[in-house]
């Protein structure tokens, strides 16, 4: 990989969706949330901007050593950082159409799904708790397969010429180990997931676009009283059970937009709207009950990485307060 202007911090989570919660001096405010679970400890309030949260150092930068992970032909080691900004520039603009509703073109409703899905995909949530600890599992089965395609398909074989199945075993068992014991495995092929996306990404859009235009949508709307976290988006099943992501059947999926736009998609009947006229997504406006910003402040809470955010100090502290309160026996 060549020289390029070295980009250090990177953020997990784009400034272009943490800008919605700022307050009127573009300020947030921000708790703790690790601080409660594993110390027992009430977090605070503090007072941050977006451009200070939601980031780690190198997160997305391409390392020499990923070139196992199908990530060779890299020219670029910030390419991925460097994607991000395909939409950042015109999120502000799509969020604006919203906000104005109560319509979308189809292009741009499912251009809104396909940033949401990014926003989970690419989050530092999805790689520690849905990679990392899948390590062995899914290196497991790629060699599996791997063995069985070289057997079965003579295709495959021509790439190896000269290979018996012996020396192919041989070397599969030494990459399989490395790979076992790779520290980096989950930055690794979280990122060959993101460059390679037609490994998997692009046919779980392809089938999931569809399926949640057809589901009916509902934008909530509230004075500034939407909180979020770091790893935005939840969805409660049918059993009251709370996912990170889950959209086989019977869901309602949360996603705060801003602080005062929250985004609901569910399942529970299709929308009628959208089947008589698939060019154009409508939605209606609704204001927010309170034990809807209730719950969608709740789910903040969450499947989160640190911390949750907000413009509002005092409302994050009253949720930290109903957060002792709550675990108190």
């Amino acid at each position: 990989m060549g020289e390029q202007q070295e980009i250090k911090d990177q953020h997990f989570l784009p400034q272009c969706y943490l800008n919605g919660f700022v307050n009127e001096k573009g300020k947030l405010f921000s708790l703790d949330l690790k601080l409660f679970v594993e110390r027992g400890k009430r977090p605070y309030a503090r007072e941050s901007n977006p451009a200070k949260i939601c980031k780690d150092v190198h997160f997305y930068t391409v390392e020499e050593d990923a070139k196992v992970y199908n990530l060779s032909k890299v020219t670029d080691k910030f390419l991925v950082e460097k994607s991000f900004h395909e939409y950042e520039n015109t999120f502000q603009e799509l969020i604006t159409k919203v906000t104005s509703g109560p319509t979308l073109s189809v292009n741009d409703a499912s251009r809104l799904i396909r940033i949401i899905v990014d926003l989970k995909f690419r989050n530092k949530y999805y790689r520690e708790k849905l990679i990392g600890p899948r390590q062995t599992e899914v290196i497991n089965e790629a060699f599996e397969e791997i063995k069985a395609t070289f057997v079965n398909d003579p295709e495959f074989r021509t790439k190896y010429l000269g290979i018996t199945p012996e020396e192919m075993a041989a070397i599969n068992h030494s990459v399989k180990g490395m790979l076992l014991n790779d520290p980096k495995f989950k930055k690794h092929a979280h990122l060959s997931s993101l460059v390679n996306r037609e490994d998997g990404y692009d046919t779980l859009l392809t089938s999931l676009v569809p399926k949640l235009l057809k589901c009916r949508w509902v934008v909530m709307r509230s004075n500034g009283k939407f909180i979020s976290n770091d790893n935005p988006g939840c969805v409660i099943d049918s059993d009251n059970k709370i996912h990170n992501t889950y959209f086989d059947h019977d869901f309602l999926f949360f996603m705060p937009l801003t602080a005062s736009y929250c985004l609901t998609i569910s399942d529970a009947s299709e929308d009628p709207f959208f089947l008589a006229a698939p060019t154009v997504k409508q939605f209606p406006m609704v204001e927010a009950s309170d034990d809807m910003i209730r719950m969608s402040n709740n789910f903040a809470i969450k499947h989160f990485n640190k911390i949750a955010y907000g413009p509002d100090k005092a409302l994050l502290d009253e949720l930290a307060q109903e957060l002792i309160i709550t675990k108190q026996p």
